[in-house]
């Protein structure tokens, strides 16, 4: 860990950044002009109350939500 407790694969620079994990699934929120939904994905990792259905109307894939927050739910568990 660095100075900050940062590890070297959570470090970002001028070069890259790294994320310290990945969790993979099938579909990412999208808007109907397929723009990806960051500030969907981002509610599930930072808010664990906020499920994205506040704006489930703007989002063509609502059905990716479930997979999402489960995958996200997993991996804050570890698994």
């Amino acid at each position: 860990p660095s100075a900050d407790g940062a590890t070297e694969s959570q470090a970002c620079n001028t070069q890259a950044c790294v994320p310290a994990h990945l969790l993979q699934v099938a579909a990412l929120p999208r808007t109907h002009n397929s723009k990806v939904m960051r500030n969907v994905m981002a509610q599930l990792f930072v808010n664990e109350s906020g499920d994205g259905t506040e704006v489930v109307s703007e989002i063509a894939n609502p059905s990716c939500l479930l997979e999402l927050r489960a995958a996200v739910d997993d991996g804050a568990e570890g698994g």
